[in-house]
């Protein structure tokens, strides 16, 4: 039986499936086929342990997209225990061969056992989510908690990869109120338009949720709001206009 964190990976190797060929014109039907018959786990292994690169690692080179190749995915620290220190070095100098730059860290030993026990140690669920927004994905990519705090919901709850969560995230200077939008395609057809408070008081006065209806009335005029937006914004708002113009449903959470 599977682990949550197995599955979570078999949905990491199934994005970057469809980001190959979203983003870089690159149908790896092989890829998916592996996928499909040994899950991800298997699938990653049995690809770092092949003597030679593969097809799909070669094609990706070539447009420069080394970045969706398995061996840069499963450096992510998130997926540390999945892998053993051999198969990351084989994944290591593998990049490092055709001269790919490798910005993940990778966790230590004491790290790792950090990570690993987060949801297990005691204490409220704030604290939890505290701790984790110091791992280096977050402190890295966004520049206050309340972005990172953003950024986990993304990642961790609505399992967005971390392309994805940066791509989605619009809080900043004049965003509106708005800190994420999110378009699920597929079976959802679905868009979420985010606004989030990391707060640790027990009582929260009216101002979070005057930001959501504010934020909620801005929306009923899209073009007049990318006019008024910082360009972050504009873009999720393009992509929004253009979801709902195809009959996507929309959610507003505030959270």
């Amino acid at each position: 039986m599977k682990s949550d964190l197995e599955r979570l990976f078999d949905n990491a190797m199934m994005k970057i499936y469809h980001r190959a060929w979203d983003e870089a014109k690159y149908k790896a039907t092989r890829f998916h086929q592996m996928l499909c018959e040994h899950g991800g786990l298997e699938t990653a292994q049995l690809l770092l342990h092949s003597k030679n690169v593969s097809e799909g690692y070669t094609a990706l080179w070539e447009r420069k997209r080394l970045d969706l190749t398995v061996e840069a995915l499963i450096l992510n620290p998130e997926w540390h225990e999945l892998f053993s220190d051999i198969e990351r070095n084989i994944a290591r100098n593998r990049l490092k061969e055709y001269e790919f730059p490798i910005t993940e860290a990778v966790p230590t030993h004491q790290q790792e056992i950090q990570e690993h026990t987060i949801y297990n140690i005691g204490g409220n669920m704030y604290d939890k989510i505290a701790q984790e927004l110091k791992q280096s994905f977050y402190t890295q990519n966004f520049p206050n908690d309340g972005q990172r705090f953003v950024a986990w919901y993304l990642h961790r709850v609505l399992l967005l990869d971390m392309h994805e969560t940066r791509a989605a995230i619009t809080d900043g200077q004049d965003d509106k109120q708005i800190d994420a939008i999110v378009v699920e395609d597929g079976e959802d057809r679905r868009i979420r338009i985010i606004q989030g408070k990391f707060i640790k008081n027990s009582i929260i006065d009216a101002s979070p949720l005057r930001e959501v209806l504010s934020a909620w009335t801005r929306l009923k005029d899209i073009p007049k709001l990318q006019i008024e937006c910082s360009g972050k914004l504009a873009e999720r708002l393009e992509a929004m206009r253009e979801a709902v113009e195809d009959d996507y449903d929309v959610d507003s959470l505030s959270y």
